[in-house]
């Protein structure tokens, strides 16, 4: 009886043993199967990593060829502003100079109405009054154009009985002013910007996806299915 109750308890013992060893298995198996998972959720990390940080690097090559293509038109847009207030400043001294030229030959004009309307009277036919326009005394604005129009029909009306000096000189002085000229150098400036290089750009990206493709991810013990990578 002695023998029979330890063979019972040994056999026992035994049977627990290889249990707790299947436990043990088992344990060491799914430990096993979690650390693979995680190195390979942290290889997939560390690639997603190199994806993000490969398009920063591309990111910060597009902003530094954006800074550049705002810089030359802020210095294109500067130029031109200057250039816009130069020629109008100039607008505003020549419609001065044209309202005191009008009225210079508006009182000529009058006057010399006057001496025509006496020679009329008088009975001197021998004015050319023919071709001459009496109904462009007022101008239809203060513009420049309207004020440079009016002036010149009154001083052809005023000149028309004397002979027109030979100007062909005038033919060899500059034909622009000081603010005309800065705005044709403005407009004749090479307005280049320089494309943003692509290579680069593509090149880390690509780089970065093929590096990332290239590591497997499989699924965790308590998950079914495939894993994709986005």
């Amino acid at each position: 009886m002695l023998v029979a109750s330890m063979g019972e308890d040994l056999e026992f013992q035994v049977h627990s043993l290889n249990e707790d060893k299947k436990h043990l298995a088992n344990a060491l198996l799914n430990s096993a199967q979690h650390l693979s998972t995680h190195q390979e959720q942290t290889e997939w990390l560390a690639g997603q990593c190199e994806v993000w940080r490969s398009k920063f690097l591309a990111s910060s090559l597009m902003i530094e060829e954006l800074a550049m293509c705002k810089k030359v038109l802020t210095e294109k847009t500067v130029n031109l502003q200057q250039s816009i207030t130069q020629l109008l400043d100039e607008r505003c001294r020549i419609r001065d100079m044209l309202i005191c030229t009008y009225k210079n030959l508006y009182g000529l004009h009058e006057n010399w109405l006057e001496n025509i309307a006496i020679s009329e009277y008088m009975g001197n036919k021998n004015r050319p009054i023919g071709n001459l326009n009496f109904t462009t005394t007022m101008p239809h604005s203060a513009n420049v154009l309207d004020l440079a129009s009016t002036n010149l029909k009154l001083s052809e009306n005023i000149s028309s009985s004397i002979e027109k000096p030979d100007v062909s000189h005038l033919d060899k002085l500059s034909t622009v002013t000081e603010a005309e000229k800065y705005a044709e150098q403005v407009m004749a400036a090479p307005f280049e910007i320089r494309k943003v290089n692509e290579g680069p750009v593509h090149a880390l990206v690509n780089h970065a996806y093929n590096s990332s493709g290239n590591i497997t991810v499989a699924s965790c013990v308590h998950c079914n299915g495939k894993v994709q990578l986005l």
